[in-house]
This record gives structure tokens, C-alpha cells and sequence, in this order.
């Protein structure tokens, strides 16, 4: 669909702070405080004004399971740096590890990235034509650890 001139898309951003105080480990390319840091971009340069700002819920275990396998989410609520060698079968199996890495709090940090995911294509996402911003999500999902039956179109 065209724009005609003067008309301006919705833009949708999705924040969370909270996000911004996880660590995936040293030499990792992911930074999560990276996200704080452009969210501050954004409020120094005023871009704020021009977006509808939502702060993600985070999401529940059965939200997040409408897009995961319930074995995934018991792993991810179960895995810590200091078990994971009980869970070597099923780091294998959802391609968690060196890419993918297990740190403190990463159950948590996956529930604020999926809230925001849940929050754009139950909630936003219904704005038609608005753009969505959310770059925490997602950010914790390793190749391979979608559930087969899922959409993903509508993944969030």
C-alpha cells in the first residue's frame, strides 16, 4: 500500500529495561545492554514522541508454549550455568550452547523477549499498517527450537 504524502505510519515500540541487565558471557556478539543504550538514543533525540511506547509483559510459560514445545519451556525454566551438565542431551536437542548460551536469569530474559513478541501479534499487531519496534525479540531462541507446528508467519 502506498503512502501518500502527509501521511505518516504508526510506528509501535516495545521496551523493556530490564532487558538491558543480562549477560549471554565474554566474546559473546550479543549484547543485551546494547538495547538500553539505543533506547537512550531514542530519548535523547526525542524520537520517543513520534511512537506509541508499549513496556512488554512478560510472558507466562503457557504463552510461551502456544509457540514452543512444553519440553522446551520446562528446559529453559529448569537449565542454570551451574546444571548444565545434567541437561547435555537436551542442550543438544535445542541447539543451546556456545551460540546460544546458557546464563543467569534465562528463563527470565526469554519471557520479557517473548512478551514482546506475544504483546506485537495479539495486541499491536492488530494496528494495521503501524511499524513495530522490539529489538529484544527474539533474542533467545536458537535455531531449531521452534515448535514444528508453528506458523511461522505469526511467530513471535
Amino acid at each position: 500500500m502506498a503512502q501518500t504524502q502527509g501521511t505518516r505510519r504508526k510506528v509501535c515500540y516495545y521496551y523493556d529495561g530490564d532487558v538491558g541487565n543480562y549477560y549471554y558471557g565474554q566474546g559473546h556478539p550479543m549484547k543485551p545492554h546494547r538495547i538500553r543504550m539505543t533506547h537512550n538514543l531514542l530519548l535523547n533525540y526525542g524520537l520517543y514522541r513520534k511512537m506509541e511506547i508499549y513496556r512488554p509483559h512478560k510472558a507466562n510459560a503457557e504463552e510461551m508454549t502456544k509457540y514452543h514445545s512444553d519440553d522446551y519451556i520446562k528446559f529453559l525454566r529448569s537449565i542454570r550455568p551451574d546444571n548444565m551438565s545434567e541437561y547435555s542431551k537436551q542442550m543438544q536437542r535445542f541447539n543451546v550452547g556456545e551460540d546460544c548460551p546458557v546464563f543467569d536469569g534465562l528463563f527470565e530474559f526469554c519471557q520479557l523477549s517473548t512478551g514482546g513478541s506475544v504483546g506485537r501479534v495479539e495486541g499491536g499487531g492488530k494496528k494495521g499498517g503501524a511499524k513495530h519496534i522490539d529489538w529484544s525479540s527474539p533474542m533467545c531462541i536458537p535455531p531449531g527450537a521452534m515448535d514444528q507446528n508453528c506458523n511461522p508467519n505469526t511467530y513471535p
